[in-house]
């Protein structure tokens, strides 16, 4: 099967697109054909050097995707051959076919398309965890959400919205403690008062 592996820490260089064997799944595994491979900031910081050193190079990318489930270890329970799951946090998602703990997929229905199933764990799971966990909502809150134009940023409003809270929208590059005053000016335009 394909992955593609980083041979050292540093740039796109560093990326190789090469075979390994199939994976065989363990006890508590599942081995899934991957179908869409998410592909996350964590990705360029552990390609960087910044994450999981003391995992021996060459190492296969990748955290987060979507696939078919094609192979169940002893004890997976759970989850079922040729069902659809998505997963995030399994190292090894940049590859044809990955391992996953059964523990750690989430069924994913049909009427959910590949990309955005693919796509939503890490995001979701991020801005979800700002909004009930660091913080939980409330209504009648009042959440600055600075890039609220990428991924997490879009997850996040909606689910502030949802708790009835209201998102003040902001994209800058870098905010500074002066930028306030138009941050709150633009929460009173967002009827977030």
């Amino acid at each position: 099967m394909k992955v593609i592996t980083m041979k050292r820490p540093g740039g796109l260089e560093v990326l190789e697109y090469v075979d390994r064997p199939e994976p065989v799944p363990g006890p508590g595994e599942v081995a899934v054909e991957v179908a869409i491979a998410g592909v996350n900031f964590m990705d360029i910081g552990v390609r960087q050097g910044m994450a999981w050193n003391t995992m021996p190079d060459p190492k296969t990318l990748g955290v987060e995707g979507l696939g078919r489930v094609i192979g169940l270890g002893e004890g997976a329970e759970g989850v079922r051959l040729g069902q659809r799951v998505a997963w995030v946090y399994a190292p090894g998602s940049y590859a044809e076919k990955v391992l996953v703990a059964a523990s750690s997929l989430v069924p994913v229905p049909d009427e959910i398309d590949d990309r955005t199933a693919a796509s939503v764990m890490m995001q979701g799971l991020t801005a979800s965890h700002f909004a009930t966990d660091f913080y939980p909502v409330q209504p009648g809150d009042i959440a600055l959400v600075q890039a609220a134009a990428g991924g997490l940023g879009l997850l996040l409003t909606q689910i502030i919205k949802l708790r009835g809270g209201c998102a003040s929208l902001v994209a800058v590059e870098r905010p500074m403690p002066w930028h306030l005053p138009m941050y709150r000016k633009r929460a009173q335009r967002n009827d977030c008062s």
